[in-house]
């Protein structure tokens, strides 16, 4: 699996489906198999429906093994526009302080997509960062949060320092 964009190899994307067969199998209650089913789904074959919905299982087993109150679980914004075209945040994290560090790790990994993925990913974080009134940011949706409630009441967004 890929941190952007999906691999598409389907001998590996098998391989990863039947690890994530077997541990739901083995465990069917274990939250961090669907965790795993959700990106198989995510990263292999695209079905965000089907994530989403294995992630809403992940979420309901934490209730149920009790971790419900001390878990929370985020997804994560690999592209604006193409996979994630209807990704609205509700957390960002100001990374102005560590862009450049950030820029020079991705420099350090071969992109699979081809093109300079460190100035694709910083302005992207830098569009984050104009929403957040920062300089550059990441985004976050909440699938389960605990931080930003009150009274059961959600914020609109939070802006976390790193």
């Amino acid at each position: 699996m890929y941190h952007h964009g999906h691999d598409s190899k389907e001998e590996r994307a098998g391989k990863a489906k039947s690890v994530v067969d077997r541990a739901c199998e083995l465990h069917p209650d274990l939250p961090e198999a669907y965790v795993a089913l959700g990106w198989y789904h995510y990263k292999c074959h695209r079905k965000y429906a089907r994530a989403l919905e294995a992630f809403h299982i992940a979420q309901r087993a934490l209730y149920f093994a009790d971790a419900y109150y001390t878990t929370e679980l985020y997804l994560y914004e690999t592209s604006i526009g193409g996979q994630t075209n209807h990704f609205h945040p509700d957390i960002y994290v100001n990374i102005s302080q560590v862009a450049e560090k950030k820029v020079e790790l991705i420099r350090c990994h071969e992109s699979q997509c081809g093109g300079a993925l460190d100035e694709h990913l910083l302005g992207d974080n830098k569009f984050r960062g104009r929403e957040a009134r920062v300089e550059y940011a990441e985004g976050f949706k909440p699938i389960h949060k605990m931080v930003g409630t009150r009274w059961e009441r959600r914020s609109r967004y939070l802006l976390l320092d790193l």
